[in-house]
C-alpha cells in the first residue's frame, strides 16, 4: 500500500512563516540602512572640501562612530570631525563670497579637529589637539575653541595655534585677533603670541615660540643654489643672544651654519637637502661640551626640506603654432612636471600681462583640453602649487594664434600615384596624398568609373596614404579620388580624379643593404654602402630625408650604378630610398629607416667607489669589480694600470662585474682603471664602441700579526714564562691579554698590558692552561688581532734540567727523555677530576754528551678537592619555579651551597638559558656559601642556570680556582598583561 507523503500545514505553522519573513525583511532592510548610511548623510549640507599635501586623512561625520577613508578632494559636511596621522599634512578649502577663492585651514600631522558652520555664517572649529593655520579671508569671521579658551579671527586675519599636553599657543601673522580664556579676554595684534599652561596660566618659563618656518617646512626652488630660509619667533621672558644651529644629521655632529641673534629673526642659505635646525642661549654653545649640552635641552627645533623643482615648461601648443577651426575651436595645452606639485594653475590671456585671462583653472595634472578660446593671439602661463615655501616660479609665456576658416574646407592634392600612371597587378598598390593642416581623417574612392559611382574600394584613414592589397584589383584602367574630413566633422569635396593602369608587368626597384631599422655608428657611416636593385630604364635618384614623408629632403641624387657611400652626418634618425619618375609614373622605394647613434657613454665605476681602498687580508687574494650597465653594450674591455702606461691587467668581459684574483702580487699604493663598452656588428647594426671610463682605487696590503712563543698546547715548567709576538705592520695601538677563558677577549682576564713589547714576561702562575693574544689595529684603523693561542703551566720539576737558548722555560722533547716524564692535560679541563694516565717519551736520535737516560716514571695525579655537592633543600632547589606569588612575597632571591673544605672563597656565576645557548648575566665573589641576589629587574621571565666554583688559597700563598663545579637550574614565570586591542583606524596613508 502507498504511504501520503504529503505536509500538511496549520493555520499557526502559516503564522510562524509569515512572522520569521518579516523578521528577516525587516533585518535586511536595518542593513542596508546601516551599509549605505554614509551615503545618505551626504544629503547634507556640504562646506567644504579637503585636499592631501602628503599622505591622507580621516573624516568622521557627527552622527557616526566609524572613521571614513578619504580621497583627494572628498567633501566635508556641517560638525564633521577630520583627523591626521604621523607624517600628514592636509587642506581643508571652504568656499567664500569671491568667485574662484576659498578660505584655507591647514592641519599640521597629529592634528584632530571638528569643523562647522554656526547659524551666523561663522566657521567654528574645534581643535582637540595638533597645530592648524588659518588664513580667514572672505566673508564671515573664525572662530576657533580650544582647551577652554576661544579665539576669533576676521576676515583679514592669519593665525596659527596648536595645542598639546603642554598646553596651548595662539600665533597672529596678520592682522588681528580676540582672545578670551580662563584670565579674561585680550587682543592679540599682528606678530604675538600668547602661550597658556594646561591650568590656564600664562608660561613665564623662558622659551622660545617659533611661528616661521613651520613644523617640516618644505621650500621649493627652481634653482639649484641655496635657498633663502627665514626664522621668525617670539621669545617669552627670554632677552638674551640665541645660536641658530643648522645641521645635517638629526645629532647635529655635522652642523653646516651656526647664526647668532639679538632680535627676533634670521636669515640662512641651504642648498637643495634636509635640514635640522635648533635654538638655543649663546650662553650654552661654548666649550668642548657645546654640542652635547646643546642637544639636551634646544629652546626650540625642528626640520626643513629644501627641494630643488625646476618651473614646468611649456609643450604645447608649441610658440607661434596656428590653429584653424570653423565653428568650435579645441585647444589642448601640456607642459613639463614639477616635481612635489599638488597641481597646476593655468592662465591664458588675449595679453601678454595676463589681465583679466580668460582661462585660469587649477588642475592636478600636465595638460588640459579647452574651447573657451576664439580667434585671435592668445599667451599662456602654467604656475606650479607647491606645499610650503615654494621660490618656484611660473612657466615661460608661449603664444600661439586661432584663426577661424570661414571658407569650405579644401579638398587633398593627390601625388601618387600619378596621372595614367601604371601598377603591377602582383604587387601592393601604394596611394598617397597631401597632407592638410586641419585633416583628422581622409576618405580613399576608387572605382571603374570617372564619376566614382560604385566605387571598388572606398576607405577611412588618419594616415595620407593608403595600401591596397596585391591581386585584389584585375587588369585594367581605374580612378581614384581623396577627401578629408576635420575634428569638428566637416568633410571637403572630393579631390580631382585621376586614373591608373593595373597591368601585368615586373619593375624590379628594390632597397638591398642597409635594411630597415638599421643601427649605424655615427663614425662609420661613410663606411656604408647603400645598395639597391633595378631594372628600370629611367634616371634612379638617391634621397635621404629627415622624416618619413621626405618632406625635409637633405640629398636628392642622380645616381649612376646600384652602389653609394653614405656621406657624413650627425647623430639622429634618417629615411632613405630610391626614386624614380618616368613620364605618366612614379617609381619609388618603402622609405628605409637608418639611425646613426653616438658612442656609448663611459661607464660609471660601482666597486670599488672612486679613489676608495682595496684591503687585502692574509688568506685573501681577491676583489669584486663592478660598474653600471650600459643600454646596447655587447661587452666591455677592462684593464689595471699602475704607474706606468702599461696595463697589469686586461680582460674582456660579456657581465658588468669581475673578480680580480691574486691580489697578492701587487703592491701597495694607487691604481686606476679603465672601462669601455662595445658592441658587435650584426644584421641590424654596425660594431659600436664607447667612450672610456676611468676611475681610481688605492690597494693596501695587511701583514697578519703572528704569535711566536710559546706554541699552542706547550708545557711550561719553569717560571717566570715568557711570550713572544711579532708584526710587520707599524701598529697604531695593541694590547696584551692573558686570560683563563677560551675567549681572551671575554670574562675576567689573568693579566692585560697595553701597547707591550715584542718579549713578554709573565707573572708567576698557577697550575692550569691559559689562552692568550695580542689585540691590536694598524696607524689607519685595520684590525690585526692574532687568534688566541693557548698553553699550559704545570707543577715545578728539578731545576737540574738544561734549558734551551730559545726559551729557558720550557722543556725540549730531546731533554724530556732523560728525566721523569710529564703529563700533559688535554686543552679544555675536565669538568671532573680523574687520574692522570702515565706517559713516556721515547728518546730521539743520540746527540754528543746526552745525560744518563733514566727509566720513565709515573707522575702521580694531583690530589684535588672533592666536587661541590647540589644544594640539598635550600633555594632554589634544582628545577624549581619561582611563581608571581613567592616573587611579591620575597623581593630577592638567595643561593646557598654546601660548603666546601679549605676553599678560601667561592666564585658563583648566574646564566640566562635560551636557544642561543647560555647567556652570563651576573658574576659574584663571597667567602660564605650562600649569596643573596637582591636587585631582581636584572631577571626576566624564562630558565635560568646558576653554578658554584670554589677558589683555594696554596701553600705559598697564591689563589687557584678548581673546576668542581655545583649547577642547579630554575625558571622564573611572570604572567604576560593583556594585549590591548587597538581599533581599527584604517589605511592613514595614500597618495
Amino acid at each position: 500500500m502507498k504511504k501520503d507523503s504529503r505536509l500538511a500545514l496549520r493555520p499557526r505553522d502559516y503564522v510562524v512563516i509569515i512572522l520569521c519573513l518579516t523578521g528577516t525583511a525587516i533585518s535586511l532592510n536595518l542593513f542596508r540602512l546601516d551599509l549605505y548610511r554614509t551615503l545618505l548623510s551626504q544629503n547634507a549640507v556640504q562646506v567644504g572640501t579637503i585636499t592631501f599635501k602628503r599622505h591622507t586623512a580621516q573624516r568622521r561625520m557627527e552622527d557616526r562612530v566609524i572613521w571614513d577613508r578619504l580621497r583627494q578632494k572628498s567633501p566635508l559636511y556641517n560638525g564633521d570631525l577630520i583627523r591626521t596621522a604621523e607624517q600628514s599634512l592636509a587642506v581643508i578649502h571652504l568656499p567664500v563670497s569671491t568667485p574662484g577663492k576659498t578660505r584655507d585651514i591647514d592641519l599640521e600631522e597629529n592634528t584632530l579637529i571638528q569643523i562647522r558652520i554656526n547659524a551666523q555664517g561663522e566657521t567654528e572649529i574645534n581643535l582637540a589637539n595638533g597645530s592648524l593655520n588659518v588664513a580667514a579671508g572672505g566673508s564671515g569671521d573664525v572662530v576657533i575653541n580650544v582647551q577652554g579658551s576661544r579665539i576669533r579671527a576676521n576676515s583679514s586675519t592669519a593665525l596659527g595655534a596648536s595645542a598639546g599636553a603642554g598646553g596651548i599657543v595662539v600665533q597672529v601673522a596678520q592682522g588681528s585677533a580676540l582672545f578670551s580664556g580662563p584670565s579674561g579676554s585680550r587682543e592679540i595684534p599682528s606678530g604675538a603670541v600668547i602661550a597658556l599652561n594646561n591650568n590656564g596660566t600664562e608660561r613665564t618659563e623662558p622659551a622660545v615660540l617659533v611661528y616661521n618656518p613651520r613644523p617640516d617646512a618644505h621650500i621649493f626652488n627652481s634653482q639649484s643654489s641655496p635657498t633663502p630660509a627665514s626664522f621668525s619667533w617670539n621669545r617669552i621672558n627670554l632677552d638674551e643672544e640665541l645660536i641658530i644651529e643648522i645641521a645635517q644629521d638629526r645629532n647635529f655632529t655635522r652642523i653646516n651654519q651656526s647664526i647668532a641673534a639679538r632680535e627676533s629673526s634670521a636669515l640662512a642659505e641651504l642648498p637643495p637637502g634636509t635640514w635640522y635646525w635648533r635654538i638655543n642661549r649663546a650662553a650654552v654653545v661654548v666649550g668642548a661640551n657645546a654640542a652635547s649640552a646643546n642637544a639636551e635641552s634646544p629652546l626650540a627645533q625642528g626640520r626643513i626640506t629644501v627641494a630643488y623643482a625646476p618651473a614646468p615648461a611649456p609643450i604645447g601648443p608649441a610658440p607661434d603654432y596656428v590653429y584653424h577651426f570653423r565653428t568650435k575651436s579645441l585647444v589642448r595645452f601640456q607642459w613639463t612636471e614639477t616635481a612635489g606639485a599638488a597641481g597646476y594653475i593655468l592662465e591664458a590671456a588675449d595679453n601678454p600681462d595676463f589681465t583679466n585671462p580668460r582661462i585660469s583653472e587649477e588642475v592636478s595634472g600636465t595638460s588640459l583640453e579647452s574651447s573657451a578660446l576664439g580667434a585671435g593671439r592668445w599667451y599662456w602661463r602654467v604656475h606650479p602649487v607647491l606645499p610650503g615655501t615654494s621660490a618656484v616660479g611660473t612657466s615661460a609665456v608661449s603664444s600661439f594664434t586661432i584663426e577661424q576658416d570661414l571658407a569650405a574646407l579644401q579638398e587633398p592634392l593627390p601625388i601618387s600615384p600619378s596621372a595614367d600612371g601604371y601598377l603591377d597587378q602582383d604587387r601592393d598598390l601604394y596611394f598617397s596624398w597631401q597632407k592638410g593642416n586641419e585633416a583628422e581623417s581622409y576618405t580613399i574612392r576608387i572605382a571603374a568609373r570617372e564619376d566614382l559611382q560604385n566605387p571598388l574600394v572606398k576607405s577611412t584613414t588618419r594616415d595620407n596614404y593608403y595600401k591596397e592589397t596585391a591581386g585584389k584589383l584585375e587588369q585594367g584602367r581605374y580612378y581614384w579620388a581623396v577627401s578629408q574630413t576635420d575634428a569638428e566633422g566637416n568633410e571637403s569635396p572630393v579631390s580631382a580624379v585621376r586614373s591608373f593602369v593595373v597591368a601585368e608587368r615586373e619593375n624590379i626597384l628594390r632597397t638591398v643593404f642597409p635594411p630597415n631599422n638599421y643601427t649605424a655608428a655615427e663614425a662609420l657611416i661613410s663606411d656604408i654602402h647603400f645598395t639597391w636593385k633595378s631594372n628600370l630604364p629611367f634616371e634612379t635618384k638617391y634621397q635621404l630625408a629627415e622624416d618619413a614623408e621626405f618632406s625635409r629632403l637633405l640629398v636628392n641624387e642622380a645616381v649612376k650604378g646600384e652602389s653609394l657611400r653614405g656621406r657624413p652626418l650627425p647623430a639622429g634618425t634618417y629615411y632613405w630610398r630610391i626614386y624614380a619618375e618616368a613620364p605618366g609614373q612614379v617609381y619609388q622605394t618603402p622609405a628605409q629607416r637608418i639611425t646613426l647613434a653616438e658612442d656609448f657613454p663611459a661607464p660609471a665605476a660601482e666597486l670599488p667607489l672612486p679613489g676608495s681602498r682595496i684591503v687585502i687580508r692574509a688568506g685573501q687574494e681577491s676583489s669584486s669589480f663592478r660598474w653600471r650597465s650600459i643600454d646596447g653594450a655587447e661587452y666591455y674591455q677592462v684593464r689595471i694600470y699602475g704607474n706606468n702606461r702599461n696595463p697589469l691587467y686586461e680582460q674582456t668581459l660579456r657581465a658588468n662585474t669581475f673578480q680580480l684574483e691574486r691580489l697578492n702580487r701587487f703592491e701597495n699604493g694607487p691604481y686606476y682603471w679603465t672601462i669601455q663598452a662595445f658592441a658587435d656588428e650584426g644584421p641590424g647594426s654596425t660594431r659600436r664602441s664607447g667612450l672610456v671610463g676611468q676611475e681610481s682605487f688605492i690597494l693596501r696590503k695587511l701583514q697578519a700579526l703572528t704569535l711566536d712563543w710559546p706554541e699552542t698546547g706547550a708545557a711550561i715548567t719553569e717560571q717566570p714564562a715568557i711570550v713572544r709576538w711579532s708584526t710587520q705592520e707599524t701598529l697604531g695601538r695593541s694590547r696584551f691579554i692573558l686570560s683563563r677563558n677560551p675567549n681572551p677577549l671575554g670574562g675576567r682576564t689573568v693579566m692585560e698590558i697595553p701597547n707591550p713589547g715584542r718579549t713578554i714576561t709573565l707573572t708567576r702562575l698557577p697550575e692550569g692552561t691559559y689562552y692568550w693574544t695580542v689585540a691590536a689595529e694598524t696607524q689607519d684603523g685595520f684590525d690585526l688581532s692574532a687568534a688566541p693561542r693557548y698553553f699550559q703551566v704545570l707543577a715545578g720539576v728539578s731545576p737540574d734540567i738544561p734549558q734551551t737558548a730559545e726559551n729557558p722555560l720550557v722543556v725540549p722533547v730531546e731533554q724530556q727523555a732523560v728525566r721523569p716524564p710529564v703529563v700533559i692535560p688535554p686543552v679544555l679541563p675536565p669538568v671532573t677530576p680523574q687520574a692522570v694516565t702515565p706517559q713516556t717519551v721515547t728518546p730521539q736520535t743520540q746527540q754528543p754528551e746526552r745525560l744518563p737516560v733514566v727509566p720513565p716514571q709515573t707522575v702521580p695525579p694531583v690530589e684535588r678537592p672533592a666536587p661541590i655537592t647540589r644544594p640539598v633543600e635550600q633555594q632554589p632547589t634544582d628545577g624549581k619555579v619561582i611563581g608571581p606569588a613567592e616573587l611579591q612575597e620575597n623581593r630577592s632571591i638567595v643561593f646557598s651551597w654546601e660548603p666546601v673544605p679549605e676553599a678560601a672563597r667561592y666564585i658563583i656565576t648566574l646564566f640566562r638559558v635560551d636557544e642561543n645557548g647560555r647567556q652570563q648575566l651576573i658574576e659574584a665573589e663571597t667567602k660564605g656559601p650562600s649569596w643573596t641576589l637582591d636587585d631582581l629587574r636584572l631577571l626576566n621571565r624564562g630558565n635560568f642556570i646558576w653554578k658554584v666554583d670554589p677558589v683555594y688559597q696554596k701553600a705559598d700563598g697564591s689563589f687557584e680556582q678548581q673546576h668542581t663545579t655545583a649547577e642547579n637550574r630554575f625558571s622564573l614565570e611572570v604572567p604576560l598583561p593583556d594585549r590591548v586591542q587597538p581599533g581599527n583606524t584604517g589605511v592613514l596613508y595614500g597618495r
